[in-house]
Protein backbone atom coordinates (compact mmCIF):
# COMPACT_ATOMS: atom_id res chain seq x y z
CA UNK A 1 0.00 0.00 0.00
CA UNK A 2 1.52 3.66 -0.73
CA UNK A 3 1.19 5.30 2.24
CA UNK A 4 -0.74 8.52 2.32
CA UNK A 5 -2.32 8.10 -0.86
CA UNK A 6 -5.57 7.61 -1.20
CA UNK A 7 -6.94 5.29 -3.78
CA UNK A 8 -10.19 6.38 -5.89
CA UNK A 9 -12.25 3.33 -6.70
CA UNK A 10 -12.79 1.68 -10.15
CA UNK A 11 -15.92 0.66 -11.20
CA UNK A 12 -15.33 -2.59 -13.27
CA UNK A 13 -17.25 -3.85 -16.36
CA UNK A 14 -20.88 -4.23 -15.25
CA UNK A 15 -21.60 -8.46 -15.81
CA UNK A 16 -25.47 -9.36 -16.92
CA UNK A 17 -26.96 -11.72 -14.62
CA UNK A 18 -29.33 -14.78 -15.92
CA UNK A 19 -32.32 -13.42 -14.12
CA UNK A 20 -32.05 -10.64 -15.93
CA UNK A 21 -30.01 -8.30 -13.40
CA UNK A 22 -26.81 -6.77 -13.12
CA UNK A 23 -23.63 -7.56 -11.32
CA UNK A 24 -21.28 -4.29 -10.11
CA UNK A 25 -17.68 -4.42 -9.08
CA UNK A 26 -15.59 -2.06 -7.88
CA UNK A 27 -11.83 -2.40 -7.02
CA UNK A 28 -9.03 -0.09 -6.02
CA UNK A 29 -7.24 2.19 -8.83
CA UNK A 30 -3.97 1.01 -8.14
CA UNK A 31 -5.55 -3.29 -8.42
CA UNK A 32 -4.63 -4.00 -4.82
CA UNK A 33 -7.28 -5.31 -2.51
CA UNK A 34 -10.43 -3.34 -1.53
CA UNK A 35 -10.76 -3.60 2.72
CA UNK A 36 -13.83 -3.73 3.96
CA UNK A 37 -13.20 0.09 5.63
CA UNK A 38 -12.25 1.22 2.44
CA UNK A 39 -16.06 0.08 0.33
CA UNK A 40 -18.11 1.94 3.48
CA UNK A 41 -16.15 5.21 2.12
CA UNK A 42 -17.41 4.84 -1.95
CA UNK A 43 -20.57 6.01 -3.27
CA UNK A 44 -22.26 4.10 -6.00
CA UNK A 45 -24.55 6.42 -8.02
CA UNK A 46 -26.87 5.54 -10.48
CA UNK A 47 -28.62 7.45 -13.77
CA UNK A 48 -30.86 6.47 -16.55
CA UNK A 49 -30.44 10.24 -17.97
CA UNK A 50 -26.98 11.54 -18.53
CA UNK A 51 -28.23 14.36 -19.86
CA UNK A 52 -30.43 15.28 -17.01
CA UNK A 53 -27.14 15.06 -15.10
CA UNK A 54 -29.21 13.09 -12.06
CA UNK A 55 -27.59 10.88 -9.95
CA UNK A 56 -29.18 8.74 -7.13
CA UNK A 57 -27.49 6.17 -4.68
CA UNK A 58 -27.76 2.75 -5.06
CA UNK A 59 -28.52 0.87 -2.11
CA UNK A 60 -28.92 -2.56 -3.32
CA UNK A 61 -26.74 -5.07 -0.56
CA UNK A 62 -22.99 -4.04 -0.34
CA UNK A 63 -20.24 -7.07 0.23
CA UNK A 64 -16.55 -7.36 0.07
CA UNK A 65 -15.73 -10.22 -1.69
CA UNK A 66 -12.04 -10.84 -2.90
CA UNK A 67 -11.30 -7.48 -2.75
CA UNK A 68 -13.87 -6.30 -4.69
CA UNK A 69 -16.89 -4.21 -3.69
CA UNK A 70 -19.33 -6.72 -5.11
CA UNK A 71 -23.46 -5.49 -5.48
CA UNK A 72 -25.89 -7.33 -7.13
CA UNK A 73 -29.14 -5.63 -9.21
CA UNK A 74 -32.25 -7.76 -9.44
CA UNK A 75 -34.03 -5.47 -11.89
CA UNK A 76 -31.90 -2.38 -12.87
CA UNK A 77 -34.00 0.45 -14.93
CA UNK A 78 -32.80 0.37 -18.62
CA UNK A 79 -31.22 2.20 -19.61
CA UNK A 80 -28.56 2.39 -16.82
CA UNK A 81 -25.91 4.05 -16.36
CA UNK A 82 -22.97 3.75 -12.59
CA UNK A 83 -20.68 5.73 -10.94
CA UNK A 84 -18.07 4.55 -8.26
CA UNK A 85 -16.33 7.80 -6.32
CA UNK A 86 -14.69 8.02 -3.18
CA UNK A 87 -16.75 9.87 -0.38
CA UNK A 88 -14.26 11.73 2.04
CA UNK A 89 -16.89 12.91 4.55
CA UNK A 90 -18.02 8.96 5.04
CA UNK A 91 -16.75 8.17 8.04
CA UNK A 92 -13.87 5.12 8.47
CA UNK A 93 -14.90 3.37 11.27
CA UNK A 94 -11.96 0.89 12.53
CA UNK A 95 -12.05 -2.25 15.18
CA UNK A 96 -8.30 -3.12 14.83
CA UNK A 97 -4.58 -1.82 15.12
CA UNK A 98 -4.11 -2.66 11.11
CA UNK A 99 -7.36 -1.40 10.23
CA UNK A 100 -6.26 2.05 11.83
CA UNK A 101 -2.96 2.09 10.13
CA UNK A 102 -4.97 1.52 6.85
CA UNK A 103 -7.52 3.94 7.22
CA UNK A 104 -4.94 6.80 8.22
CA UNK A 105 -2.72 5.94 5.69
CA UNK A 106 -5.54 6.18 3.17
CA UNK A 107 -6.66 9.57 4.91
CA UNK A 108 -7.03 12.84 3.36
CA UNK A 109 -8.39 16.06 4.01
CA UNK A 110 -12.13 15.55 5.28
CA UNK A 111 -11.07 11.86 6.09
CA UNK A 112 -13.16 11.19 10.09
CA UNK A 113 -11.76 7.88 11.51
CA UNK A 114 -13.91 6.21 14.13
CA UNK A 115 -12.09 4.11 16.68
CA UNK A 116 -14.14 1.35 17.91
CA UNK A 117 -14.01 0.50 21.78
CA UNK A 118 -11.32 -1.72 22.60
CA UNK A 119 -7.72 -1.64 23.62
CA UNK A 120 -4.99 -1.00 20.75
CA UNK A 121 -1.51 -1.71 21.29
CA UNK A 122 0.28 2.06 20.88
CA UNK A 123 3.36 2.84 18.80
CA UNK A 124 1.49 4.17 16.06
CA UNK A 125 3.69 7.01 14.22
CA UNK A 126 1.59 8.61 11.34
CA UNK A 127 4.21 11.70 9.96
CA UNK A 128 3.46 13.54 6.83
CA UNK A 129 -0.86 13.21 7.94
CA UNK A 130 -2.37 16.72 7.17
CA UNK A 131 -5.77 18.09 6.17
CA UNK A 132 -6.53 21.39 5.05
CA UNK A 133 -8.00 24.77 6.31
CA UNK A 134 -11.63 24.08 6.67
CA UNK A 135 -11.06 19.95 5.86
CA UNK A 136 -9.12 18.35 9.34
CA UNK A 137 -8.14 14.98 9.18
CA UNK A 138 -10.27 13.87 12.58
CA UNK A 139 -9.43 10.68 14.26
CA UNK A 140 -12.17 10.17 17.51
CA UNK A 141 -13.88 7.48 19.44
CA UNK A 142 -16.34 6.28 17.62
CA UNK A 143 -18.35 6.41 20.70
CA UNK A 144 -17.27 8.72 23.49
CA UNK A 145 -19.02 7.27 26.22
CA UNK A 146 -16.83 4.09 25.42
CA UNK A 147 -13.71 5.51 24.10
CA UNK A 148 -10.98 3.23 22.76
CA UNK A 149 -7.66 2.53 24.93
CA UNK A 150 -4.28 3.04 23.19
CA UNK A 151 -1.34 1.27 25.30
CA UNK A 152 2.22 -0.24 25.44
CA UNK A 153 4.59 1.00 23.07
CA UNK A 154 6.73 3.65 23.21
CA UNK A 155 4.22 6.37 22.54
CA UNK A 156 0.65 5.85 21.82
CA UNK A 157 -0.23 7.68 18.52
CA UNK A 158 2.64 10.27 17.00
CA UNK A 159 2.21 12.63 14.57
CA UNK A 160 5.30 14.65 13.20
CA UNK A 161 6.19 16.47 10.16
CA UNK A 162 2.68 17.65 9.26
CA UNK A 163 4.17 19.72 6.57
Amino acid sequence: MLTGVAHEPRLLPVIPMGNGGLQINVARSDGASLSAAQADGIDLLHSTNLALNQWSPLTASRTVINGLLHLELPHPPTPSFFLARQNHSAPLSVHSAATLREAVNTARPGSRILLAPGTYTGGFAFPQLRGQEGAPIIIAAADPLNPPVIQGGANGIQLSAPE
